[in-house]
């Protein structure tokens, strides 16, 4: 999961998705405005970090979510 900052409205959400979409390996995006948040299904040759360089490409602020114990996803 990524956490998206910079996101206003359905335009943003969906100019971030296109931009995970046209990534070679993506499978699935989903893209939450609300949350601030996009969860994508991926393989190789897709990598984390290409994932944040796309989002940040587009003009948005990204970091990979974390796991915390008993806490589920936070942002990192």
């Amino acid at each position: 999961m990524l956490m998206i900052a910079g996101m206003r409205d359905n335009a943003c959400r969906e100019t971030i998705a296109e931009a995970i979409e046209s990534i070679a390996g993506v499978n699935d995006v989903a893209v939450s405005l609300y949350r601030s948040c996009a969860t994508i299904v991926h393989e190789p040759p897709c990598v984390a970090a290409e994932l944040v360089r796309t989002v940040e490409s587009a003009g948005y602020a990204a970091e990979l979510a974390r796991k915390e114990p008993g806490n589920g996803v936070k942002g990192g």
